[in-house]
Parts: C-alpha cells; structure tokens; sequence
C-alpha cells in the first residue's frame, strides 16, 4: 500500500492487484461500501496518519477510486467542508428569502380561497333564498267545480 499526501485535505493510496486480492476485495466493494470495504478504508486512514500526518474529518470526506488497469485501484481521500463553512451564510439567507416568499404566497391563496368561499356561501344564500321563495308564493290551484243544472 503506498500513500501519498497530496495537500492539508486530500491523501491518495494505491493498492496493488495483489493487496487487493489479501484483502479479498475490488473495486465493486468500494462502490457498494461493503464492510470489508469500510474496514480496508479505515485501515488506509489509519496507515495515513503514522506514514504522512493525515488526520480524518471531523465530517465526511469524499472517495474517489480509480482502476489502474492490470495494477490495482487509486484511491484519493478528500475531505468535504462543513455545510456552515461552505457559503452557508448564503445558503441560509438564499432559504429564508423562499420561506418568506412562500408565506406570502401561502397568505395570497388563502385570501383568495377565503373569497371564493364567501362568494360561493353568498351564492348558495341567494339560492336557498329563491327557492323558500318559490315554496311561500301562493299556488292557484284548480278544482273541478260542480256544475249543477236547475
């Protein structure tokens, strides 16, 4: 296994066909975080820091592997920045900017809504209306009189 430091926060580590095979791992098994892969990286960190001062993220860190044909696999360990380090200030002033954007459209619609509603009630009052209209008028109705003859 040869490790190489690259900068403060990135370490490479060529594994070997035959360390692979040691190992009893490939290339699949990174690709698929495999525990025998979560340990061999655990190993790599740990060799790191002995042979080149690495020292782990406090978070995450990014892997990227690479086959180097009929040689082995690259590995290079990158650690990721915080969130809040990252333009999170943007970021959070970018989210609240659409929380305050959505309340005032969430507040739109419900005022619109709430008057659909009181047109549709107004509505329905003035049908509801006619129709105890219509039972209340006066219907004329028609009843065979008796026709006598003198």
């Amino acid at each position: 296994m040869k490790i190489e430091r690259i900068d403060d926060k990135t370490v490479k580590c060529f594994l070997s066909n035959e360390e692979l095979e040691e190992y009893e791992i490939d290339y699949k098994d990174f690709v698929v975080r495999s525990e025998k892969a979560k340990e061999v990286v655990q190993e790599i960190i740990e060799q790191a820091e002995e042979e080149v001062g690495y020292k782990p993220p406090k978070y995450a860190f990014d892997l990227q592997i690479m086959m180097v044909p009929d040689e082995g696999l690259m590995l290079v360990f990158s650690e990721k920045e915080p969130l809040e380090n990252k333009n999170g200030a943007q970021l959070l002033q970018a989210l609240q900017e659409m929380k305050r954007v959505f309340e005032e459209k969430k507040a739109e619609i419900g005022a619109t809504l709430g008057k659909q509603a009181k047109e549709g009630t107004e509505n329905n009052a003035g049908k509801q209306r006619e129709k105890q209209r219509k039972r209340q008028s006066p219907s004329l109705q028609f009843l065979p009189s008796a026709i006598s003859a003198e």
